[in-house]
């Protein structure tokens, strides 16, 4: 409840849920995005928001996240950049906004869609799904 009222007070025109995306291109990707969200400044106005509520304290004590100057952003390197990268590829939006709600304060990111990254992790996405998972299900 304390998150939906904070994300009531946040830029966003209209925040919709987006229910279960499936990639028409490769079904063995599929993803649930926690909103959808439209922001009339943004160019394109359409986006992502995905929300992370960890039981840390404060946004210095979340693990995810290293200090850049003044301010924090979600590590490339962490299964949670992954995550929103996959969703925007899988519903062709180009911006995520990573949320993150602590007990004392939250961080708010504007994460924007990388087609090299991409590449990199579909590639041991692909293989992870094909060679190891398929070959698990069918025994």
């Amino acid at each position: 409840m304390r998150v939906k009222q904070h994300l009531n007070m946040l830029p966003f025109q209209e925040i919709t849920c987006c229910g279960h995306v499936i990639s028409p291109s490769c079904p063995h990707l599929g993803s649930s995005p926690d909103r959808k969200a439209y922001d009339i400044t943004a160019n394109p106005k359409y986006g992502l928001l995905e929300i992370k509520c960890p039981t840390s304290v404060s946004i210095s004590d979340v693990k995810y996240l290293k200090l850049h100057g003044q301010s924090y952003k979600l590590k490339e390197t962490h299964d949670y950049y992954y995550q929103v990268l996959g969703q925007m590829a899988l519903t062709g939006l180009l911006w995520c906004d990573f949320y993150i709600m602590c007990k004392d304060n939250f961080h708010l990111e504007r994460i924007y869609f990388n087609q090299n990254k991409l590449n990199q992790i579909k590639e041991k996405l692909d293989l992870f799904y094909f060679e190891h998972y398929l070959t698990y299900i069918s025994k």
